[in-house]
């Protein structure tokens, strides 16, 4: 490989817009989300995208110093990952790679280097790239003094893998991108959970909660009511957390999960029952109509029943973008009491999963 960085210019990055990684499928949401972020954030540009290939690219029509802090990962619903893009290179010679891409890079010093590819077929068909090639940058640029992984201040070097010869390069500061190639979380199922759905309720806590919200609403002691719980992975997780969980499901509840010992089981329907007295949590996967869901929710939180909730909103078939909008206009109406934050997490799957935390005051 021969080290071209060492004679490159020293000036700062220049950013020609963004990629995006998402669940295969929804390539159409991600893009439409990323035209109505860009438009409030006056950023112009257009969308790139191709049917089934779990990524998208936004190219802005000249090329900016910085992109907002408004299109950051937090801000998005189906974007797995978001990178500012230095630049694309294609033709690539397999022989030197790192060449074209450190001639993106410029000067620039990073804390980190993340290669990742789209969630596909044909995208895990590179993962073995993804390694080899994040082991030999990361040699380079130390010989280069480019790189400096004690230092979180400095952003993290992203090469989208879609080929061999063809690579978006960017780069992300920490509050701006997912530290997980691909935006992908992965998470070990234990052995007694009762269902795959508790991966879902943990890694919403890991990406929804900061660490200090974790630490104060998931105590042990607090309460939480989970509406449509049966078989129970939800309520089975909050279990392990130390909640006290009021089940709600005409369904049976799984043995493991009664055996707890802090879990009570009603039978009723989770549309029409509600605490006589408010609880901390209330929590909700239920399979049902997501404006329902979300009208369902936005009463509990202003009736007091509850202080935070944590719930699925299932997608329908067609036009999944606009009911998602319709849904969160409805939770809108919270936003004077809560902090709303909404994502397509990995776990998910035709679903979002929305946290409405009541503001810290």
């Amino acid at each position: 490989m021969s080290l071209k960085s060492e004679v490159m210019n020293t000036t700062s990055p220049q950013y020609t817009g963004f990629y995006l990684l998402s669940r295969a499928g929804f390539e159409s949401e991600v893009a439409n989300e990323a035209k109505d972020l860009c438009a409030q954030a006056q950023i112009g540009g257009y969308v790139q995208t191709t049917p089934n290939s779990g990524y998208a690219v936004f190219r802005t029509f000249e090329s900016l110093a910085r992109l907002p802090n408004e299109l950051s990962l937090s801000n998005w619903i189906f974007a797995r990952q978001y990178v500012p893009m230095l630049g694309e290179c294609t033709n690539l010679p397999t022989d030197d790679r790192l060449a074209s891409i450190f001639e993106l890079l410029g000067t620039q010093t990073v804390s980190d280097i993340i290669a990742e590819t789209p969630d596909t077929n044909d995208g895990k068909e590179f993962s073995g790239l993804a390694r080899s090639l994040t082991n030999a940058a990361r040699q380079a640029l130390k010989k280069l003094g480019q790189y400096k992984e004690s230092d979180k201040r400095l952003p993290r070097l992203h090469l989208l893998i879609l080929s061999g010869t063809h690579i978006l390069v960017g780069l992300a500061y920490r509050t701006q991108s997912s530290p997980h190639a691909g935006g992908i979380m992965h998470l070990k199922l234990p052995k007694d959970a009762p269902s795959r759905a508790i991966l879902k309720l943990e890694e919403a806590a890991i990406s929804l909660l900061t660490v200090a919200e974790r630490e104060h609403w998931l105590r042990s002691g607090m309460s939480a009511v989970d509406l449509g719980a049966a078989p129970g992975g939800w309520t089975w997780w909050l279990a392990q957390q130390g909640l006290l969980i009021t089940a709600i499901d005409n369904a049976n509840m799984s043995e493991s999960v009664m055996k707890t010992g802090q879990v009570e089981h009603i039978r009723a329907d989770g549309f029409s029952w509600h605490p006589r007295h408010p609880v901390h949590w209330l929590c909700c996967d239920m399979v049902e109509q997501p404006d329902r869901v979300a009208t369902l929710v936005a009463k509990w939180l202003k009736e007091g029943w509850a202080e935070a909730a944590l719930f699925n909103l299932k997608l329908p078939m067609k036009k999944r973008y606009g009911m998602i909008q319709e849904c969160m206009a409805t939770l809108n109406n919270l936003r004077d009491t809560h902090v709303l934050r909404a994502h397509q997490l990995y776990h998910d799957r035709e679903e979002i999963t929305v946290l409405a935390l009541p503001i810290a005051k």
